[in-house]
Parts: structure tokens; sequence; C-alpha cells
């Protein structure tokens, strides 16, 4: 049992390697998502989602297999079904908030986008949606060639503020 857990600990440190080397060399790879679990099919008349399966069920049911293989003293199988349990919890649990992050952050510069339009529009901004554009910022538009005459939307404030004659005004 000592050289089966040695070897899976050797794997494991092996595989982590290889995926930072790959990623130092810039390389893009596949993401390996986990797929559509097993206990989908038995579960999917109850109407739950995925995520759900996986969060909770998938968790559930190694930590009933560790409950059972604990009741027949076989407690190594037991530990090794409870850590799988707990990563699996983790993970899925680590999965959801990233999604939910990128779902949020997508949206507010969705959000964002619309207020930077209408103040390069020089629209007046309403209650709760003002937007500023930082000093730095300004110069960095200015840099960019032809900048006020690439959108015809802009007001005559913003290409005042673009153009290049007016560093130092």
């Amino acid at each position: 049992m000592e050289t089966l857990y040695t070897v899976s600990i050797c794997l494991c440190v092996w595989h982590r390697v290889v995926i930072w080397m790959r990623r130092r060399r810039g390389e893009m790879f596949h993401t390996r998502y986990s797929g559509r679990p097993y206990l989908l099919s038995l579960l999917g008349p109850l109407g739950l989602s995925e995520s759900v399966v996986k969060l909770y069920f998938e968790p559930l049911s190694l930590g009933f297999l560790s409950y059972l293989a604990s009741s027949m003293h076989e407690s190594t199988v037991s530990t090794w079904l409870l850590i799988g349990a707990v990563s699996i919890f983790v993970q899925e649990s680590l999965d959801l908030q990233i999604a939910e992050n990128d779902a949020m952050d997508a949206q507010d510069a969705l959000i964002e986008s619309r207020y930077r339009r209408r103040a390069l529009a020089g629209k007046a901004p309403q209650p709760n949606q003002g937007y500023s554009i930082a000093q730095s910022s300004i110069e960095l538009m200015r840099l960019i060639p032809r900048m006020e005459e690439q959108d015809d939307d802009l007001s005559p404030e913003t290409r005042a503020m673009l153009d290049p004659q007016a560093v130092g005004k």
C-alpha cells in the first residue's frame, strides 16, 4: 500500500511540474473540464443542475462510500474516499465562485463601457452613473493616432481634451 501511495504522490508532483513548465513557455492547453457527472443521468428526472450534482451529490456519495468502507474496517480506503469527497466539494465550490466572478466582471465591464461612451460623447451623467477619466488615461489616449477622428460621437469637449496641442492648457 505504501508503494501505491508513493507512486501516486510522485505522479501528482510530476504532473504539476509538467503543467508549470507548459505555462512558463506560454503554451495554451485544454482546461480539462471535469465533464458531465454520471449521477446527473440518474438524478436528471429530478431537475437538478450539473453544478448542484457536482457540488453536493458527488461529495455526499463519496462520503457515504467512505462511511461504508469504515464500517467494514477499511480505514485506508475510507480515508481516501473522504479526502476525495472534501476535494471535490472544494474544487467545485471554487469553480462556481470563479464562474460567478467572471459573470459579474463581464456585467460590470458592459456597464462601465456604457458610462465611458456617454462621457466621451459629452452627455451629462445620470444619477449614480458618473464617469471620470484619469489624466494618465487622457495622456495615453492622446498617443493614439487620430483618436479624435475615429469616432463621430465625440463631443467638442472630448475632442479638445484629446487634442495634442492642448497639452499643458
